[in-house]
């Protein structure tokens, strides 16, 4: 018990701190700053959750035309964990263009040195945009993204934008799937 008080008063002490200079977490910094060992926490706690959400995704789009699946933009791309999964999924097999966008310039790079072999080898361009996620989609045209997947990364994004930017990008006809943990997450979107 006297543990967990020591802990309880440590945590109101360095939030004290923050919020007296006023500096608060940011997900780039962060990010930037876990890149290089993000995986191994990844494979540890996500990877069985990636692997029934491309599942899903595997059994959804069975009943649609995938030929049409040509531009595939995928937010918070991170280290390509789930990019590496997509890619090698039935999700990509008529893919020509393939976005990846995270403020991360660190998580980026990995994903860009794991991934791009893979997305080479099924003849799929990959390109990797350091950018934030609502900033990236304003700058395309309308009705121009056929498949819009995020995994773990809509908590980051501001929700009522996001959902007047897919509205605008997505072509008719479309993909869209998000896993999220957090429920509220995903209710406005």
């Amino acid at each position: 018990m006297l543990r967990n008080v020591i802990k309880s008063s440590n945590l109101l002490a360095r939030y004290a701190v923050r919020k007296l200079k006023g500096s608060y977490s940011s997900p780039e910094a962060d990010y930037n700053n876990v890149a290089s060992t993000y995986d191994k926490h990844y494979q540890k706690s996500l990877a069985a959750g990636l692997n029934n959400f491309i599942s899903i995704i595997e059994k959804d789009i069975e009943k649609l035309n995938r030929s049409n699946f040509k531009v595939i933009l995928e937010l918070a791309a991170g280290t390509g964990e789930s990019s590496r999964d997509f890619c090698l999924s039935s999700i990509t097999d008529f893919c020509s263009s393939y976005y990846l966008v995270d403020k991360s310039h660190e998580m980026l790079k990995i994903n860009k040195n794991k991934n791009i072999q893979n997305f080479s080898d099924r003849g799929i361009k990959m390109t990797t945009y350091c950018e934030d996620a609502i900033e990236y989609m304003r700058k395309l045209p309308d009705n121009s993204i056929d498949v819009l997947l995020c995994a773990w990364g809509v908590c980051y994004i501001n929700s009522s934008d996001l959902k007047k930017e897919i509205l605008r990008v997505m072509r008719k006809n479309g993909y869209i799937a998000l896993i999220e943990n957090r429920m509220d997450s995903l209710k406005e979107v």
